[in-house]
């Protein structure tokens, strides 16, 4: 090897003629002496031929001691004819290795300092340079005890640099920039495990096609609620309130897609279920109209079972007592209204009871439905103003739209009218049967004479 001086150059000349890997090296090798007289190899620095070909392509080595290479240091950094830059470690135990540091060595640190900044750096078709991509580390904070780091992550989108993720002491931010770029997460079998579409915001999971807004929110227990499903205008919650489900469109619908059915509990207890043929159960979960509880079956059958003797009782909720219940035996049934003296006041007897009973209209007629048969009753509204309480609506009653709101009866609350009145007419004719008996004794004793 041979060695040339010139006036700006120190070169070193490799005069093998060889295209081997690694050959047409040429190195400088830095050494020093021990306390005690030895000599070591420190580091190198190799220029050597890369690849095979009757070429140019070189390789720079850089190499260091790692303290038992003795006179070959071992190879740190190698920068390739490709502009490749490989860092190297030949550490076998729980190091780090390789290991890259950025040092900002400031006297006088400050939060929000940039420690090191990595330009991607590449011309444009007008030749001019454009980083393409960069990452900067700032020190959000520099307080000792508090530091706190940041991470940023930015791109050219349009000719313009923007936020693409930005990692920081409080929060972790995509596209802070608010471009339209859209988010997508992959599995292993999905493209679209998560997608947010960038233009408008709208989530699909498995989908990249979306066409309504949703948005999702997770609350701590301490929260109104655990869960919050969201479009704007519907939304499904789950928390300790309980769930709500809400829309302000026209309809909202909860499905299976398949024969699976739906339950309902409460305090870790079934309380409700919807089977796969549409059948609603309330404390009970087959059809069986033996089976306590209550079923409303697709067959447009309501069934309410209980335990024999026990009523069904219906109640008004402002005092929480009963006003009416259903029983059953092993072979009848009463409907039952409430009647418990307990519950009554200012009560008096029916005095006008036949005088009442002759305002009634009994009627024959028949159903505008049901042409065919004829029944007896009364018109509602004639009824009414005898026994208000006998019946619900109000005459000529129609809804929004024109149609009939039909007034009803119950017939039942006649009886006490009708009973008064046949006390009355018994009383009179019981009247009757001991003037009679008088007159008739008188008229015996009349014919004796």
């Amino acid at each position: 090897m041979s060695r040339a001086r010139d006036l700006a150059d120190r070169v070193l000349h490799n005069r093998t003629h060889e295209d081997t890997e690694g050959g047409r090296e040429s190195i400088v090798t830095f050494k020093g002496e021990q306390s005690g007289g030895e000599i070591s190899t420190l580091a190198q620095i190799q220029a050597s031929h890369d690849g095979t070909a009757d070429d140019e392509k070189a390789d720079l080595i850089f190499k260091t001691n790692d303290g038992s290479d003795g006179a070959s240091p071992t190879e740190r950094m190698r920068i390739s004819s490709d502009s490749t830059f490989t860092f190297a470690s030949d550490d076998a135990g729980a190091g780090i290795g390789p290991n890259l540091v950025y040092y900002r060595n400031s006297s006088s640190p400050a939060d929000n300092d940039l420690l090191a900044e990595i330009d991607h750096r590449g011309r444009n078709d007008n030749s001019q340079d454009v980083d393409y991509a960069t990452v900067n580390i700032f020190a959000e904070d520099v307080s000792d005890g508090t530091e706190d780091g940041k991470y940023l992550l930015q791109t050219i989108k349009a000719g313009a640099t923007v936020s693409r993720m930005d990692v920081n002491s409080t929060e972790t931010v995509f596209n802070d920039d608010s471009k339209d770029i859209d988010f997508r997460i992959e599995s292993d079998n999905d493209a679209n495990a998560f997608f947010v579409q960038g233009s408008d915001g709208k989530i699909g999971i498995g989908t990249s096609t979306v066409s309504n807004t949703f948005k999702t929110e997770l609350n701590h227990s301490g929260q109104t609620f655990g869960l919050k499903l969201t479009d704007g205008s519907h939304s499904i919650k789950f928390g300790a309130g309980g769930p709500e489900i809400s829309s302000t469109g026209a309809r909202f619908d909860i499905r299976t897609t398949d024969n699976n059915e739906m339950r309902f509990y409460t305090n870790n207890t079934e309380r409700m279920r919807v089977d796969g043929s549409g059948n609603l159960f309330f404390g009970k979960t087959v059809t069986a109209a033996t089976t306590t509880g209550v079923t409303l079956s697709q067959a447009a059958r309501f069934n309410i079972a209980t335990s024999s003797g026990e009523p069904f009782y219906f109640y008004y909720s402002p005092t929480g007592a009963g006003v009416g219940s259903i029983t059953h035996g092993g072979s009848s049934t009463s409907f039952n209204t409430s009647s418990d003296y307990r519950l009554k006041e200012n009560v008096t007897d029916v005095t006008d009871g036949i005088t009442r009973v002759k305002q009634l209209a009994p009627k024959r007629f028949n159903f505008i439905v049901d042409a065919d048969t004829t029944v007896d009753g009364f018109l509602a509204h004639e009824a009414q103003t005898v026994v208000p309480e006998a019946v619900v609506g109000t005459k000529d009653a129609v809804d929004e739209d024109g149609n009939i709101k039909p007034q009803g009866i119950d017939q039942s609350k006649l009886v006490p009218l009708l009973t008064a009145a046949l006390q009355e007419a018994i009383g009179k004719i019981e009247t009757l049967e001991t003037e009679n008996t008088a007159i008739k004794a008188r008229l015996d004793a009349l014919e004796a004479e």
